[in-house]
C-alpha cells in the first residue's frame, strides 16, 4: 500500500521511516524536489503526520503506525502547507 502525505515533505532518515519513505515531489521554492525533507523546521508537521501513518518502531518506544507495511508517498507543499502559516495552507478544489 501506498499513502501519499501532502504536507511539508517528509524526512526519509527519520528513525521510525527508514525504508518506508518513496521519492516524491516538492512544490514551490522552499520545497524538496523529492518531498524528502521536511522543511517545517519548528514541528517537522510531514513527518510527524506520516509516523502516524507507517513509523515501524524505530524509536525507543518502539511504536507502530496505523499501517507500518505501507510505503509514504511524499508531497512537499513547502513550510506553509500544514495549515499553520499566513497563506492558510492547502486547499483542494473541484
Amino acid at each position: 500500500m501506498v499513502v501519499a502525505v501532502v504536507d511539508t515533505g517528509v524526512n526519509a532518515n527519520h528513525r521510525d521511516l527508514r525504508g518506508q519513505v518513496l521519492t516524491g515531489k516538492g512544490f514551490g521554492p522552499a520545497a524538496s524536489t523529492d518531498g524528502r525533507t521536511d522543511v517545517d523546521a519548528a514541528r517537522s508537521h510531514g513527518t510527524s503526520m506520516a509516523s502516524i501513518i507507517a513509523r515501524r518502531g524505530g524509536g525507543p518506544d518502539h511504536m507502530l503506525g496505523t499501517a507500518p507495511k505501507a510505503k509514504i508517498l511524499p508531497v512537499n507543499a513547502g513550510a506553509d502547507s500544514n495549515g499553520a502559516g499566513s497563506r492558510g495552507g492547502v486547499h483542494a478544489h473541484g
